[in-house]
Order: structure tokens, then sequence, then C-alpha cells
């Protein structure tokens, strides 16, 4: 369930975000829809099973000003899988120091590790966000395209700053 719009100062930490198996997992862990000043660090996540949506980290429409470290999420599935996105008109959020293993086995596509978007028939930017010290292990898009990156970004996003990340 999305936390929506209008809720601020909200912290999840230290949660253990897993499916009863690796067949029957979750779609979403933390989903923050306009949700602001607000912090997800320290969590785990765990057989989350990919269905071309299937997102870790979930922060949409005007989701500002919030943490996102310290996490670690681990992914076994396939396609369309982001351990963290940002999207849509997102600005001023910091992704720090998580450790993202696994996405894409090789043959699927679509999906990055770290996704930050702006659509383009938005009038909201995604900007003045911070992507450092994160490290992206074993990730393997199915082709070379942009779309199975360790971290894709696309549409409209200015200003945003993506430093000191390993992506191996």
């Amino acid at each position: 369930t999305p936390l929506n719009s209008g809720i601020t100062k909200l912290i999840v930490e230290d949660v253990l975000f897993s499916g009863d198996t690796a067949s029957t997992g979750l779609t979403y862990g933390v989903v923050f829809d306009g949700v602001s000043d607000s912090a997800v660090q320290r969590c785990y996540f765990e057989r989350m099973v990919g269905n071309g949506a299937t997102r870790a980290i979930d922060l949409l429409n005007n989701s500002n000003r919030n943490l996102i470290a310290d996490n670690v999420s681990e992914f076994t599935g396939s396609n369309g899988f982001f351990h963290i996105a940002l999207k849509t008109g997102n600005q001023y959020n910091r992704i720090l120091r998580n450790a993202l293993t696994g996405g894409n086995s090789t043959g699927s596509s679509g999906g990055s590790a770290i996704l930050l978007s702006g659509a383009t028939a938005d009038s909201n930017i995604t900007m003045g966000n911070i992507i450092s010290s994160n490290t992206i292990k074993s990730y393997s898009g199915g082709s070379t395209e942009a779309l199975e990156a360790g971290i894709e970004v696309g549409g409209k996003c200015q200003f945003n700053i993506i430093s000191n990340n390993y992506i191996e």
C-alpha cells in the first residue's frame, strides 16, 4: 500500500521486507507517493518478485527532501526490477550508502538498479537529488540498453548529483 500525499516526517527504519518464498515475494517494498521530509533507512529487502514493475523503494509524484540510506536490497528474479526509483518531479532527495545486489537475469529486459526519471509530458522536473556512495553488484541487463543500467537517468531531470557510487 502506498504512503500517500500529505504525509511528512515519517521514518521507516530497521524493517525486513520479505515474501514467503522467492516465487511469492513482494512486488513493492516502500512506496512514497507525494511523501516529503521522511526517511527509509537501515531496511532489508529480499524475495522481491519481478513482474515488470517491481521496486524495493519507489518515490513518486513530488516526494521531496527524503533520505534513502543504508538499506540492503537483494533481488534474484528477472524483468523490470528497480531497487530504488525516483520519478515524476521528485526533488532534493538523498540516496546514500545503499547496498543493492542482483537484478535482471541475462536475457530479461527493463529495469535499472537506481532509476532517476522525469516524465517528458509532466510539468514537474526531477531535480536537486543526490545519489552518492551506493554499491551496486551483480546487476545484469539483457542487453546494453540504458534501460538495463546500474543507474539510469532519463526524461526531465536537471541539477542532480551522482557521485562516488560503486557499480560492479
